[in-house]
């Protein structure tokens, strides 16, 4: 498995550091969870992943709800876009028009939260992929495409993620 890379160039930001705080606090109690689940021989990642997918639908429907037109990328952009995400993960926007929403990420906090609780590196793409059935089921929800790229779970420099008009 590559070395993650996973260092913040925002650290001067108090909200930003409060932000980051309560997502690492939540991926901690997630990533432990998941490996006490896994110790005691439960099916630790499906039911992660039904609760994370449960939370994405909830977290879609309120993004739906700001949305002029559910489905359009543009509607989608602006209500899950905000300026407090955008630098708690350092969201760089590559590409924003009426067919795709594309950004990457050069931070992660939950990444962040795993490594300092000392989980497996090899369960952590896992724990982002789980994690990452939140979004999928937020743009389900909210009736865009979705699409996962590079993450840095795995070693990338940065996680890619993309929606797009169905």
């Amino acid at each position: 498995m590559a070395k993650i890379t996973n260092n913040p160039k925002i650290t001067n930001e108090e909200i930003v550091n409060v932000n980051r705080s309560a997502i690492e606090h939540r991926a901690t109690w997630m990533g432990l969870t998941y490996m006490e689940g896994k110790r005691v021989g439960v099916e630790a990642e499906k039911i992660a992943r039904a609760a994370v997918t449960q939370t994405g639908c909830m977290h879609g429907a309120g993004f739906k709800a700001k949305m002029r037109t559910p489905g359009k990328v543009e509607d989608f952009a602006e209500a899950f876009l905000n300026p407090l995400g955008m630098k708690t993960f350092e969201m760089e926007v590559k590409t924003r028009n009426k067919d795709a929403l594309e950004i990457q990420f050069h931070y992660c906090p939950l990444v962040a939260a795993w490594l300092k609780a000392g989980i497996p590196k090899e369960e952590i793409p896992t724990l982002c992929d789980i994690a990452m059935d939140g979004d999928r089921n937020i743009a389900k929800t909210t009736g865009v495409d979705f699409k996962l790229g590079k993450t840095i779970a795995v070693g990338d420099p940065v996680c890619e993620v993309s929606f797009y008009k169905k």
